[in-house]
């Protein structure tokens, strides 16, 4: 997007923003992409990027996002409030790796950044809303808060060796590591679990902390 220099600054121009969105909702419409996942390379991992036209400003981001929705080529207004890069010392970890595993299994963006917060918590629900609904033909709404509706679908649903349902992925993603049976039973142990190396209701809600 970033194709001219401004005052020594790189700059969008009108033209090209007008390519960009027409290009976004060709996209939107072929992979069936709502607006709410359009994010910006900063939203995934923390990079200052696009760093021009002021869209790493929140209300920029939006005037941007709604230029998509209703196919606007306005200006995008002016933002000064830029925020600082994220320090990803654990990138590369086995948390980031699972965060990016959450991302492509929901569909739902979160900074990989390999910290175990609230909001790696809610898309580990979200895999796990996501595959009983895939698996058992619920429909649960896919939206992070593993409430009394989520639990009731769990029901007494369990992942063991050699299975291949789709509660497998949201285990081996929410263990963050491909060695699933001893990755549950280390899970068990240290929690006081029964160590079964089966992934029951006992052990997946205390994956989740619920």
């Amino acid at each position: 997007m970033c194709d001219n220099h401004k005052e020594g600054t790189v700059h969008i121009c009108d033209e090209t923003l007008a390519n960009t969105y027409s290009l976004a909702r060709a996209l939107m419409k072929k992979y069936n992409i709502d607006i709410d996942h359009v994010v910006r390379h900063y939203d995934v991992n923390g990079k200052l990027c696009p760093n021009c036209n002021g869209l790493l400003n929140d209300n920029v981001w939006q005037t941007f996002k709604n230029n998509i929705v209703n196919s606007k080529t306005g200006a995008l207004g002016t933002g000064t409030v830029v925020p600082a890069a994220a320090k990803n010392d654990n990138l590369d970890s086995l948390i980031a790796r699972g965060q990016q595993h959450s991302i492509n299994f929901t569909g739902h963006s979160i900074a990989t950044d390999g910290a175990y917060g609230p909001k790696t918590r809610a898309n580990i629900a979200r895999c796990f809303q996501h595959a009983i609904n895939l698996d058992y033909g619920k429909n649960l709404k896919v939206d992070g808060a593993f409430g009394k509706n989520s639990k009731a679908a769990l029901g007494q649903h369990y992942v063991k060796r050699k299975e291949t349902q789709y509660l497998v992925t949201a285990v081996e993603i929410t263990l963050m590591c491909s060695g699933l049976e001893a990755a549950v039973k280390q899970f068990q142990s240290d929690r006081g679990l029964k160590v079964d190396g089966i992934a029951g209701r006992n052990t997946i809600l205390k994956l989740m902390g619920v």
